[in-house]
């Protein structure tokens, strides 16, 4: 009896969840059915639904974290759609040959046409040409009430690595643009403007947008909360920074009890010889070292964590003793540690080899473009 009794309240449950997952694909499919009814009179795209992420049977309610232990949870509207066709986007803005007049009328697919020909035509490849050829290419949109809009265009470019390469774009309003006045921006009410793209990373923007991801990170992150550092380990040999330039030199044996914080260093030695700590001029840096001797990549680590609030860096060739094997081998052995407890690890990615600079104008292609809205 009991088992039957077991089998009749599964058979239950398994019929009421049944039960609720055909009440929700149902109501999927009404909210489907009345966007495509209604969207004609209330003016929405069926393709790009204008960009915003309101009125479709995908919109959906996400909770933000509260930027403070104070702050109230915050929820904003949110959208995103798949695999949108790039022959449906091209439909908006190129003329059907046999009425010679786009089959429909949406001035947002062709901004995002307008946008993907200023990004992915070169003398390689052509968006327009794989989508005529019916390659398989196609558009993501995430759009957040609040935030630039994300544009995924998967397959617009070749990557002999991956299968289908994806490439994001952002899009957000010029702060200095008239239509940033307007309620709606121009009748695309998500997206925020966001401040001047900084042509250069050295820029005092860039350095504060920096201490603003670290800021949220230190104190909003728990999982990095909840990792404390070792702070009974403090590497062999530091790069004492200070505060200006002739403050530069190595400390050695630094006490635990200091409790210091310090940034990482990771470059590219590029086959090239930067300056370098050896037996030979150990005692004399260990008194000073001159910033004229150090190579730009150097410098600009230093810059970096001097932005941040520190005033010891970690750099391999100025911290080990390259010309002592014995150090050489134990301070090699050392190197996780010395990455994995740093404040921070600088990364001079950009830069080949020691005198290429991290820090400087960006190259054109990172560049920040600028479209219209069209009529």
């Amino acid at each position: 009896m009991q088992n039957s009794w077991a089998s009749l309240r599964d058979a239950t449950s398994s019929l009421l969840k049944g039960a609720g997952t055909a009440a929700q694909v149902a109501t999927y499919v009404g909210r489907s059915v009345k966007r495509q009814l209604t969207a004609s009179s209330r003016g929405l795209c069926l393709v790009c639904n204008n960009l915003q992420p309101y009125h479709h049977e995908n919109t959906r309610q996400v909770a933000m974290a509260a930027t403070s232990s104070a702050g109230a949870q915050k929820t904003i509207t949110m959208l995103t759609l798949e695999n949108i066709s790039t022959r449906d986007l091209l439909d908006a803005r190129e003329p059907d040959p046999t009425i010679g007049l786009p089959k429909r009328h949406c001035r947002y697919c062709r901004l995002l046409c307008d946008i993907f020909d200023a990004f992915f035509i070169d003398e390689y490849m052509s968006w327009i040409t794989e989508t005529l050829n019916k390659m398989p290419i196609s558009v993501g949109l995430m759009v957040c009430e609040g935030k630039p809009l994300v544009v995924n265009c998967w397959g617009f470019t070749y990557d002999r690595h991956t299968l289908f390469p994806r490439v994001d774009l952002e899009l957000y309003p010029d702060p200095t643009a008239a239509l940033v006045s307007s309620p709606t921006f121009g009748n695309i009410p998500t997206m925020d403007p966001t401040g001047h793209r900084a042509e250069t990373v050295a820029s005092d923007a860039c350095f504060e947008f920096i201490r603003e991801c670290v800021a949220q990170c230190c104190i909003e992150h728990q999982d990095c909360q909840s990792q404390p550092r070792d702070t009974s380990f403090v590497p062999t040999r530091l790069l004492y920074i200070g505060k200006d330039n002739d403050d530069l030199r190595i400390r050695m044996g630094i006490p635990a009890t200091e409790n210091i914080r310090w940034a990482a260093l990771s470059h590219c030695w590029g086959g090239g010889a930067p300056f370098k700590l050896l037996q030979g001029n150990l005692q004399a840096l260990l008194e000073k070292v001159e910033i004229s001797d150090l190579p730009p990549t150097f410098c600009d680590g230093i810059r970096v964590s001097r932005e941040l609030g520190l005033q010891h860096i970690w750099i391999d060739s100025l911290c080990i003793i390259q010309d002592n094997k014995m150090d050489w081998e134990i301070e090699a052995s050392r190197m996780g540690m010395v990455y994995s407890q740093a404040f921070v690890v600088v990364c001079g990615a950009s830069s080949p080899n020691p005198q290429t600079p991290f820090l400087g104008p960006r190259e054109p292609e990172w560049l920040a473009k600028t479209f219209n809205l069209p009529d």
